[in-house]
């Protein structure tokens, strides 16, 4: 929490463009919900005294429920946080168009956790599917959309919503890894979309890079390719 804080005051003092997210389980979500919501609010009140954003991110199938109920616990009296929901999840369709209702702001990812065949869907071109159902619902409803995703496929689709829906660049923007597909990035900013690049923060944020990694094989490729062209 002190480092959270300490990092929202730097980022405040030096007028940086950017935000933190956070996993709620490690804020407590797993030991006491009621804890990990307090813990969440004193970050907003940090966050909100610098003029600055926080996201929660989202985890594995146990945790949605709850990571939702404290999102829209404090939504009502924060407007400077957001969430995230996995295209994987069959459940996210239901859960975007409940998150429409309130305007949420929301970054819209594949998802990395392996859960089982009842609760996610295990087709690639069925999850790309679904994560660009999901990115329309909310953009149609007035959301504030965060696309983050390393697939040029799902960028041109994101791209083509946009543009035919007639969304203001303040409404959206399209969200990398670093280190990952740098041209890519380069050619969405060249065309005229806002990006935002995610930065490991903190002294563990190699561990942290290696867990993202091994979840995500692709984005290794991405990665070992980087740096055999660096």
């Amino acid at each position: 929490m002190r480092e959270y804080e300490a990092l929202l005051a730097r980022m405040g003092d030096r007028r940086i463009d950017g935000y933190i997210h956070i996993k709620p389980t490690h804020l407590g979500l797993k030991l006491d919900k009621t804890f990990c919501l307090e813990n969440v609010r004193a970050l907003l009140i940090a966050a909100r005294r610098h003029g600055l954003f926080v996201r929660m991110d989202m985890e594995d199938s146990p945790c949605i429920d709850d990571t939702l109920d404290i999102y829209y616990g404090l939504r009502a009296d924060f407007d400077n946080v957001g969430v995230v929901i996995q295209a994987r999840m069959r459940r996210s369709l239901a859960d975007v168009r409940e998150l429409a209702k309130v305007k949420a702001n929301v970054r819209v990812c594949k998802g990395i956790y392996l859960e089982p065949f009842s609760l996610a869907f295990t087709d690639p071109e069925i999850i790309s599917r679904n994560y660009v159902r999901l990115a329309e619902e909310l953009l149609g409803a007035g959301c504030t959309v965060a696309m983050a995703t390393h697939d040029e496929r799902l960028v041109w689709e994101g791209a083509r919503l946009v543009d035919r829906l007639g969304i203001p660049r303040e409404r959206y923007e399209f969200q990398m890894l670093l280190g990952v597909l740098a041209p890519l990035r380069g050619v969405i900013r060249d065309a005229g979309h806002p990006v935002r690049v995610a930065v490991p923060y903190g002294p563990n944020w190699y561990p942290y890079s290696l867990r993202r990694l091994k979840k995500n094989p692709a984005i290794a490729g991405y990665v070992l390719k980087s740096l055999f062209k660096s």
